[in-house]
């Protein structure tokens, strides 16, 4: 890409770069005594040794403010000679007279190069730090402490473009977990290494079991401990499942790879199972991955719940999937992916759509007796929030669908809220910056479909609405309308737009905002696929509104 620095660099210039820093006192104090594995995420910057020594010269913030470093640079997309930042040319002005880091300060640049800006520059000062892709964004991460890493950019999470064991935000917590306590990761690799020597099976077999108890998630040593016991002919049903049990208390909230080292011995596990026992047993993995962390950027569904579910007919498929809907309820990530999957694989078809349907009422009937009278209210509560959550367009819409006769009516307009443009934001969905027990994600909808629904934030001196269009439009206005009641609590309030959901530009702006504010856009028709309002209350404040439209040329 024309945003990635060239690599002119070898390892021993490298090395004497970071010596050299070292010995004369550049480096941040954490530097010192770092172990292999941290440095790694230092010194694997694609940046060249020129660039890197530029930083380390021009680029001295303190350690908390490295996350902000990537804001040093220019937000643009096409430079002063029209060259766009996706083609090769952007760059080319700087390339004979300046080093990278110094071409992308003085000619900008979009996500990529800022957050490698930001992730070089604590780099290049002894501080690890990783870039990570996200859907249509480049984010970055800067590591404060051990297992303490803090986002820039809209990081950390995401997959790393640098990690030692995989490509994921779960990969760098699961490290972390394994080598945090030096001395058990030193007894734990020796371990690993004395499997690795030619020796009778049974020393290999025992030295990696010492490997795995010495610290917890140590993927390696679990990857190499399955393997040589899959070779094994005495392992058996119940020796696999001893396995999983130890392993899964190993691997702890670290659930994706968790689910990655299961995968290399699962099917002998349930290959003598019925159905039944491999439903107990799939269930209990779902359970297992519900305690663990809510890695957005994990497609849990896609990548465990679809593997899993090919092990049953389609009857026992649905009994899977409508018990793992009622264990992952509480978590609004995974009930969300879990939606999604049945979505994509049940509501789009003619005879899925009424198997769906059904395993959501089957949900809310056994849920009805903890959750009460108000089952369905809760649970197409959690199926919106996760949907908007996931920012999956089509559980937003199936679980919206699912409410329609809860929704209820929340009064006429109080004005005339035609305004220029076609509505556009009615096949769209929206998301809050946060919600509350006033919220009503069932009426989210109407919010934004021209029949008038209803939100609530939680406290706070910055709430916002975000909605998301099916594709990028060209504006031609917004009409913001207040919910009936309390209209004195949205006064300062701006509207802004995006077209890569990171990147804001305002396109209006009020100090009192009216019952119904209509923003005319037509001359102006700025792109956007996202539009947000954000409420401004120092002290702090609730925002609620009845519309929220988006209307397009």
């Amino acid at each position: 890409m024309a945003d990635s620095p060239s690599f002119k660099s070898t390892p021993e210039t490298r090395y004497k770069l970071y010596r050299d820093a070292q010995d004369a006192g550049y480096l941040h104090k954490m530097f010192n005594g770092m172990r292999a594995w941290e440095i790694c995420f230092i010194v694997s910057s694609n940046c060249d040794d020129e660039a890197l020594l530029w930083m380390l010269q021009n680029v001295n913030v303190p350690l908390q403010r490295y996350t902000d470093a990537c804001w040093a640079v220019r937000y643009q997309g096409v430079n002063a000679f029209g060259e766009t930042v996706q083609g090769p040319l952007f760059y080319v002005p700087g390339r004979t007279h300046m080093n990278w880091a110094e071409s992308v300060l003085k000619q900008g640049g979009v996500c990529g190069s800022l957050s490698t800006f930001g992730a070089t520059a604590a780099r290049a000062h002894g501080i690890p730090a990783y870039t990570c892709g996200q859907p249509g964004h480049c984010a970055y991460a800067v590591r404060h402490a051990r297992g303490k890493w803090m986002g820039g950019f809209g990081g950390p999470d995401g997959a790393p473009h640098f990690s030692p064991w995989g490509g994921n935000y779960a990969y760098i917590l699961a490290l972390e977990d394994a080598f945090a306590n030096d001395a058990k990761a030193d007894r734990a690799k020796r371990h690993l290494w004395q499997a690795s020597v030619a020796s009778p099976v049974e020393r290999a077999r025992v030295a990696l079991s010492l490997a795995t108890s010495a610290t917890p998630s140590f993927i390696t040593a679990w990857k190499s401990r399955i393997e040589l016991l899959g070779k094994d002919p005495s392992m058996n049903q119940a020796t696999w499942e001893k396995l999983y049990t130890e392993m899964a208390q190993s691997f702890g909230k670290n659930n994706k790879p968790l689910t990655e080292a299961l995968a290399g011995f699962e099917d002998k596990l349930i290959e003598k199972m019925d159905a039944d026992a491999k439903l107990a047993f799939a269930l209990r993995v779902q359970a297992d991955i519900g305690n663990g962390v809510e890695n957005w950027s994990w497609e849990m569904d896609d990548e465990l719940f679809a593997r899993h579910a090919k092990w049953f007919s389609e009857d026992d498929k649905m009994r899977f999937y409508v018990q793992s809907l009622c264990l992952q309820i509480k978590s609004r990530h995974f009930f969300g992916k879990l939606s999604d999957w049945g979505v994509k694989n049940l509501g789009k078809t003619a005879d899925g759509i009424p198997r769906f349907t059904k395993a959501l009422a089957e949900v809310v009937r056994i849920k009805a007796s903890t959750l009460g009278k108000e089952a369905l209210k809760d649970l197409t509560k959690q199926a919106i929030l996760a949907a908007e959550q996931a920012r999956s367009q089509e559980a937003f819409d199936a679980s919206t669908d699912a409410a329609k006769d809860i929704a209820g009516d929340h009064g006429a307009a109080r004005a005339d809220l035609t305004s220029s443009g076609k509505l556009v934001s009615d096949r769209g969905m929206l998301w809050l910056s946060t919600t509350s027990g006033w919220d009503q994600p069932w009426s989210h909808k109407k919010v934004i479909d021209g029949s008038g629904g209803t939100f609530h934030t939680e406290n706070e001196k910055s709430p916002s609405v975000t909605v998301q269009l099916r594709e990028t439009v060209e504006l031609s206005s917004v009409v913001v309308e207040k919910t009936l009641g309390n209209e004195y609590r949205l006064k300062r309030a701006k509207i802004e737009v995006s077209t890569d959901g990171a990147t804001w530009f305002e396109v209006a702006q009020t100090d009192n905002c009216p019952d119904a504010w209509k923003v005319e856009l037509i001359d102006k028709a700025p792109k956007a696929r996202w539009v947000r309002l954000t409420a401004d209350n120092p002290d702090g404040g609730y925002l609620h509104l009845r519309s929220f439209l988006i209307r397009a040329k």
